[in-house]
């Protein structure tokens, strides 16, 4: 017993054994080995290399090593159809042995097994360590557990060898997590090519891009490709798994290995695998649907100790990218059963609206819009932007346009789709267009559309989410302008066919569909709405794929709502499954992912009847990127056998999947509006009210008309405008009345005769005598007339015009007094006389605006409200005080000049307001000015001086209801009174006076005695 105790080690000593010890040690260590394999063989989180040769039919024989994947040589390991483990772990085994040349036995030295390749962050491309060479498959369980156990201690640098399986496996799984998160810093992954569906004949290609990130060079290393060839997809959360990287499903199916380089900081290389349809991993896939994909990049690197430093032992890191391929039937002895109905909707709308501001500025100086013919619409028909006429429609289009080829700047603002883009939807006759029938109008050539949406991809969510229905209408988005009608007019333009009866779908905005806001589509007359996004409105349970047809009951009516199938719309929007997945960053790895859930979705019901919608996103037209994407997808599915593409038609004819309350149970109460989009649009609404605002007054307040009263008799209608009694005669200090002067060839409104005075009686009256010329139409008087207007023999709006008989309310041109100066007479007498025109089409240019920056897209929303803004301030600018000189003045009373310039092609009557600094130095308070078209005018102010001294005169532009406009301007006014004035003369004699009386007091004042 005492013996026995002896054998113990105690520290560092030790003590030689008998026999018979010898053999109880060779039997308790044989027990503790057999016991430490099968606890190894069963624990989740380790990898058994397993010897299968006899068992396995033979694989690629292809003579490449993978050190970065240690395992059993030869052939392969896996079964013809092997069941996911059933364990939970969320780490992934150790990829098995990839079909190599046979490898020599080495002894199983610490550092260098096959244990440790475990994903233990299965949600992002980690990498993890593992050892430079394999460990032989003759090696017994006893061997394998006591390798594993001393890779253990190693990596936990303790000297305790009993520790049990479970805590090997969770110290291997916290080394993996520790280095993880360095290996994804290290190197990024991408797929650029794969082949999605592999045939008989296609073989297998995968092309992808390796970044260096971290702050290193990185040595050469490996890049790996395996699948799985027998192996089936239990369920679609099986998929998903495998696609974050949570499954443990193993893939021993090499199908390509390359070296790769050498990789400097922020540099990145391109790898490709190419392989052969005759190649054995590819034959052995017997059944046809997805496999699951496995690429691994490793690549060694020197280990860092706990201080920082590197030390000299090298530790081979794996970064791991999970995707799929899919066998298709062909060329496989299996049943064929019927394809899957799949239906594949695009939205035709413009994400890149934008004003021309060359056109546009053009337009508002001289009305010329670039358009063939604006043809002249009936006085007051398109008031406030009502009806948009043909006219209209026309001059819009060439100010307002969609660059559809986003940076593409051949294409951009063409009128034509981008070349990618007219391919995608011409070439695809089982691609169905939704078509914006604002960007139909835009298009010189509207593609085939098997329906339309609401005008500019309105968001009706939003609007029925902020119920602001007054706003909207003072942005000049009335709910008339997006009905269904609406729509089908315009689109009718667009063709040019009045007899096209195209199917309006509305497509929802930034929200959810809600009860209200599918009211409200149905009152606007959308009988079928279509929901991209369906996760609130489709059945989420995990039952068998179904059509996505409901029927829901509102107030206004039923509607049918198409729902989308939620992953395969996802990808098709260019997006990936889930944040976690590793390999749907790009085009590539989402079209195999694509294509393996369909084909999985066929094979979970092959014999159902069902017609899944699938929905690309609104952008997918709008850039060059996401047309060849979604140009490649069709190009796929159409060669895809489990598949067949159906039209809209045929998906509104299936039967309806729920209806009644069960369907309105599947409807959201919330339309899940993000709130910083809210308060997005409604900075968007307040901005598009103000500049709305600005056009409606400028059209009512400013632009000059050519009569007010219907009952205006022939030859009184060259009045420009009646008098204002208040507003243009004023009186300061009860110093007397000072009417507003018009040296302008009477072209400015004036008082009554007799009314308005001026202080020396000569310029600025209006006399009866005056008048009464400009009434019979007669040619101005050229002393009252300014240089700048002195060319103009027509007064007012009418009178020799002849225009005494337009409509009410009609804005007839007075002619353009400096055309013939400027040369371009015969382009100004082209154009339209009747200022409603030209109005007309800004106030539906500006609601054109408005309706593409109350779409669903934010950074529309900014871009299209600051245009609007941008047409109301130079329409508004385009009228303003010349700036002046300063005025000296010499007497009590003076003029002080005022001119005043209109850019526009139309005159316009406003009131000029003067406002000085000083009590002692005033001016006349408002004159009313009528400026001639693309001319000046000249207008006069009076000045009153009481003292010397100096003042400022603010001068302001008002509509004609005194509300500012323009830039205001300011005038510096100077007064030096001379003694010559009879306020000098007063003064002297006051002093005389004073100055006699002081003398007499001083000689008869009683003196004192002291005197």
């Amino acid at each position: 017993m005492n013996h026995w105790h002896s054998c113990v080690p105690d520290g560092n000593t030790h003590h030689e054994q008998s026999p018979i010890s010898t053999r109880i040690s060779a039997i308790v260590s044989s027990v503790v080995a057999l016991v430490c394999a099968c606890a190894l063989m069963f624990s989740p989180n380790a990898a058994i290399a397993v010897d299968s040769t006899a068992t396995n039919p033979p694989t690629d024989t292809t003579t490449n090593t993978t050190p970065a994947n240690p395992g059993n040589s030869g052939t392969s390991p896996t079964p013809a159809n092997p069941s996911t483990p059933s364990d939970s772990s969320n780490t992934e085994p150790a990829k098995p042995a990839t079909p190599a040349q046979p490898a020599p036995t080495q002894q199983n030295t610490p550092g260098k097994t096959g244990t440790t390749l475990q994903q233990t962050s299965p949600s992002t491309r980690s990498s993890n360590p593992s050892t430079s060479s394999s460990s032989s498959s003759s090696n017994s369980s006893s061997s394998s557990s006591s390798s594993s156990s001393r890779k253990s201690t190693q990596s936990n640098n303790s000297s305790n060898n009993n520790d049990n399986s479970n805590s090997q496996s969770d110290t291997t799984s916290a080394t993996a997590a520790k280095n993880s998160k360095k290996a994804r810093d290290d190197a990024e992954v991408t797929i650029i090519a794969s082949t999605p569906v592999v045939t008989a004949t296609s073989g297998y290609h995968l092309k992808a891009t390796i970044k260096n990130t971290s702050n290193d060079t990185i040595v050469q290393g490996t890049f790996t490709v395996s699948a799985n060839d027998y192996y089936t997809f239990a369920s679609r959360s099986e998929l998903q798994q495998w696609a974050q990287g949570n499954s443990r499903i193993q893939v021993p199916n090499q199908l390509g290995q390359v070296p790769v380089p050498q990789i400097e900081k922020d540099e990145k290389v391109s790898v490709s695998i190419d392989m052969n349809s005759d190649q054995p991993s590819l034959k052995n896939m017997l059944s046809w649907g997805p496999k699951p994909v496995r690429i691994d990049y490793s690549f060694p690197e020197n280990t860092t100790s706990d201080d920082g430093t590197k030390s000299n032992s090298q530790t081979t890191y794996v970064n791991t990218t999970h995707t799929f391929l899919t066998r298709s039937s062909d060329g496989l002895n299996t049943a064929n059963t019927p394809p899957m109905d799949i239906t594949m909707v695009m939205p035709l709308t413009g994400d890149n609206w934008q004003v021309d501001n060359d056109k546009l500025n053009k337009f508002l100086t001289t009305g010329d819009s670039d358009v063939a013919k604006t043809p002249t619409t009936t006085s007051g028909t398109a008031q406030n932007g009502n009806d948009n006429s043909a006219g209209n429609d026309a001059i819009v289009n060439s100010m307002l346009t969609n660059a559809t080829g986003g940076n593409d700047k051949k294409n951009s603002g063409t009128h034509k789709l981008s070349q990618t883009a007219e391919q995608l939807v011409t070439k695809h006759p089982g691609l169905q267009v939704i078509a914006d029938p604002t960007l139909a109008q835009n298009l010189a050539i509207p593609p085939k559309s098997a329906g339309i949406m609401q005008p500019g991809n309105f968001d009706i969510t939003t609007y029925s989410a902020l119920n602001d229905e007054s706003s909207y209408e003072k942005a000049g988005a009335a709910t008339k302008t997006w009905t269904a009608d609406a729509s089908i007019k315009q689109y009718r333009k667009a063709l040019g066919d009045p007899n096209a009866n195209p199917t309006a779908y509305a497509w929802p905005g930034r929200g959810q569909w809600t009860m209200d806001s599918l009211q409200t589509a149905k009152q606007q007359g959308y009988s079928t709405v279509i929901a991209p996004e369906p996760s609130s409105t489709a059945d989420s349970t995990n039952s068998t794929i179904h059509t996505g047809k409901y029927t829901i009951r509102t107030s206004a009516g039923d509607v049918t709502v198409f729902t989308a199938q939620d992953e395969l719309s996802r990808l098709a929007e260019g997006k990936a499954t889930d944040k976690s997945v590793d390999g749907e960053s790009s085009a590539a790895g989402r079209l195999a992912r694509f294509m393996a859930q369909s084909a999985f979705y066929q094979m979970e019901s092959p014999y159902a009847t069902r017609n899944l919608l699938v929905c690309f996103g609104t952008s997918a037209v709008n850039s060059e990127n996401n047309a060849q994407e979604a140009d490649t997808l069709m190009q796929t599915l159409e060669q895809a056998p489990w598949l067949s593409l159906r039209n809209l038609s045929e998906l509104d004819q299936a039967k309806t999947y729920l209806s009644g309350q069960r369907a309105a149970n599947m409807v959201p109460d919330s339309s899940d509006i993000h709130a910083s989009s809210l308060r997005l649009i409604k900075q968007t609404l307040s901005s598009l009210v103000a500049s709305k605002n600005d056009v409606d007054r400028f059209n009512s307040s400013i632009l000059d008309q050519s009569s007010e009263d219907s009952s205006t008799e022939a030859g009184t209608s060259g009045k420009s405008n009646k008098s204002d009694k208040s507003g243009d005669s004023n009186k300061f200090g009860g110093a007397g009345d000072f009417g507003g002067g018009g040296a302008s060839g009477d072209f400015n409104n004036t008082d009554k005769p007799g009314t308005s005075t001026d202080a020396n009686g000569t310029n600025g009256a209006s006399t009866p005598q005056n008048q009464k010329s400009n009434q019979s139409g007669n040619t101005s008087n050229p002393g009252k007339s300014s240089p700048s207007s002195s060319s103009n023999t027509n007064n007012g709006s009418g009178g020799a015009n002849g225009n005494s008989n337009n409509p009410k309310g009609s804005k007839t041109d007075t002619g353009d007094a400096q055309a013939l100066a400027r040369q371009d007479a015969d382009a100004t007498a082209k154009r339209s006389k009747d200022g409603c025109d030209w109005i007309d089409a800004i106030t539906s240019l500006h609601n054109a605006i408005a309706l593409h920056a109350l779409s669903a897209s934010d950074a529309l929303a900014k871009n299209m409200s600051a245009s609007a803004q941008n047409l109301a301030n130079q329409l508004m600018n385009g009228v303003a005080i010349t700036p002046s000189e300063s005025i000296t003045v010499l007497s009590e009373s003076a003029k002080m000049p005022v001119t005043v310039s209109n850019n526009h092609p139309y005159p316009v009557t406003v009131k000029i307001s003067s406002l000085s600094n000083s009590m002692e130095i005033v001016t006349t308070r408002f004159v009313t000015l009528s400026i001639p078209a693309r001319s000046e005018a000249q207008t006069t102010f009076n000045v009153r001086v009481s003292t010397s001294g100096t003042a400022i005169a603010h001068l302001t532009l008002t509509d004609r209801k005194g509300d500012a406009f323009s830039t205001p301007q300011s005038t510096r006014i100077t007064s030096t009174l001379r003694l010559s004035d009879m306020s000098g003369i007063i003064f002297i004699a006051i002093a005389l006076v004073l100055g006699v009386i002081g003398l007499w007091r001083q000689f008869n004042r009683k003196k004192d005695p002291d005197e």
